[in-house]
């Protein structure tokens, strides 16, 4: 009447295919593993940072050591070139852990994206081991109630549901088919 409103409402979202929820799994491990390398970079990076900044203040020739070789007269000898030589070997020690405590957690992210690809893959491998079951079950339960009224677009119909092969669906008309010859004799 006059007083009715018509409310439109949201399109619903469809349902996640089988496919698309397997692709939507190994999408999450691939973005998993990017943030992960890109993490282990930025630790790698800082790092790389502290090693620098340690080596700098082991240095002779920095603030407090400088001072102190100056005070004993050291300086320019030996031993500020050891002093240089043992921070510059710390600080290659730190950019080496650096580098392989990088290379680490980027092997431990391949392990965990292929697992994940793995587990999706299996998922999927059961999904259609299932649905070939159900399919071969519905064929041979359709194969045992076919009689001699059952109508050709029932047999249509159901193949096209069950996505049977042409052989599957010939051998159901065929069955029909007996069933008729039978039935009139």
């Amino acid at each position: 009447g006059a007083g009715d409103t018509i409310v439109e409402t949201e399109p619903q979202p469809q349902p996640m295919t089988f496919e698309e929820y397997i692709l939507s799994l190994k999408s999450k491990a691939d973005d998993a593993y990017k943030q992960s390398v890109a993490n282990a970079e930025l630790e790698r990076q800082r790092a790389s940072v502290d090693a620098q900044n340690t080596y700098d203040r082991g240095r002779s020739a920095y603030g407090s050591n400088a001072e102190a070789l100056s005070a004993m007269g050291l300086t320019g000898s030996g031993y500020g070139q050891y002093l240089d030589s043992k921070a510059y070997a710390q600080m290659r020690g730190d950019m080496n852990a650096a580098n392989a405590l990088k290379s680490a957690a980027v092997t431990d992210a391949q392990a965990r994206r292929e697992n994940s690809y793995a587990q999706a893959d299996a998922s999927y491998m059961d999904y259609l081991n299932t649905q070939a079951t159900n399919k071969q079950n519905a064929y041979v339960s359709m194969l045992g109630t076919i009689t001699a009224d059952t109508p050709l677009s029932e047999i249509e119909n159901f193949a096209g549901a069950y996505v049977l092969s042409p052989e599957q669906i010939e051998a159901l008309k065929t069955t029909r088919e007996d069933r008729i010859k039978t039935y009139l004799d």
